[in-house]
Parts: structure tokens; sequence; C-alpha cells
């Protein structure tokens, strides 16, 4: 009766400690939880960036160029915004959570990622949208390149899936095991033509990415 009683004993104490913890999951001394994080929209402006590439007079024969003829850049159409910043600290299901265990982090395993097309206005099919890493706070030139994905089609809208290589893991989970925070930024690179006085239009993106966090039990 004794053993009975114990036993019941220690099953309300380690029930109570789950409900306590909510999401994480606790196993010889480490504690496993989910990070579902969304990354700020990123627009990727193509008229903008056709008229600075032509002010800096990188389309040669642009100015000889006459209305609705068309031209192909050397080097393609490059849009590659400024780098934004996110810390998994704001997270605002998980953010207590990363906050707790920030600097106890033992592994990070990136369980899927996709960026989302939110507005196409672009009059272009896009060969496809580049994903760059880097530590937070770092400038767009100092980011690495982790990720492609396939091509999106003029006006076209939703989710596009990226596959999670090793290097994909290892570059971008060893930047968040750092200190759970790091920056982005997308680049495309538009290699067909393009011709006078077209409206290329825009792109908002934005990423999506689920994230399993192994840290010390503290």
């Amino acid at each position: 009766m004794k053993k009975v009683r114990v036993w019941l004993e220690l099953v309300a104490v380690l029930s109570f400690a789950v409900f306590l913890t909510g999401g994480l999951c606790e196993d010889l001394g480490q504690v496993t939880f989910t990070i579902d994080q969304e990354t700020d929209e990123i627009t990727i402006d193509l008229d903008q960036a056709l008229a600075d590439a032509v002010n800096a007079g990188l389309i040669e024969g642009w100015d000889q160029l006459p209305a609705q003829q068309c031209i192909k850049m050397k080097n393609g159409l490059v849009v590659y915004p400024d780098a934004m910043d996110i810390d998994l600290q704001n997270n605002s299901k998980e953010g207590p959570t990363v906050m707790k265990y920030r600097g106890h982090i033992k592994s990070i395993q990136i369980n899927e990622l996709k960026y989302t097309v939110t507005e196409n206005s672009a009059t272009i099919d896009i060969p496809g949208v580049d994903l760059f890493v880097g530590d937070f706070g770092a400038d767009k030139d100092a980011l690495q390149w982790v990720a492609s994905a396939p091509e999106v089609k003029a006006g076209d809208t939703g989710d596009y899936p990226i596959q999670v290589t090793n290097d994909l893991q290892n570059i971008l989970g060893g930047i968040i095991k750092n200190d759970m925070k790091f920056s982005y930024t997308f680049k495309v690179t538009y290699k067909g033509d393009i011709c006078k006085g077209q409206q290329l239009g825009s792109l908002t993106l934005k990423a999506k990415m689920v994230v399993e966090v192994t840290a010390e039990a503290i």
C-alpha cells in the first residue's frame, strides 16, 4: 500500500511539473521547446531597382533605346534590400522562454522554413528568391546565402517552401544558437529582357520558420 501511495505522489508531482512548463519538454537535465517565428515583411521594388540601375549607368545602350524596345542587362537586374533583424526573445509566444534559456542553448534544429509572397504587382516572372542570413545587426554585405526558392510567377502570391539543407541548418542554426537572434534579407536577380517604359512592379515577402531548441535545464 505504501509503494502505491509513493508512486501516486510521484505521478502527481510530475504532472504538476509538466503543467508548469507548458510547451517545454524536460529530460535528463535538458529542456526542449519549439519556436514558430515569422519575420517582418520586405518589399522588393523592381521599378526602383531599374531606376537605380539606369541612374548608375549599368544598362549599356539604355539612353539610345527607343520606347517599348527591350534590352537584356549584362549582369541582370539585382534587388538586394537592407538587412532586417530578428530577436527570438521578442517572439509573442515563446519570448519569455527564450529569455530564460538564452546563454544555455545546446542545439538548434530548423524543422521548417518557407517564405510567403503576400503582395505581388510584378509584371515579370522572378526566377528565384535567395535568402541571406547573418549575425544580428550585420550589414547586408556581411550576410551569407543559405537557400533559394522556386520561381515566382508575375502576380502570384502564396507560400514557397525552402529545403532545409545541411548547409542551411549549419549556418542559420549556428547563428541562432549563438544568441537567439539573427539578421536576414532576400535577394532577387532578374536576367530576362527589360523593356523601356515597362512598369515592373514589386513583391512583398516574409519568411516563416519552425525551430526546435534544446537547452540546459536551469
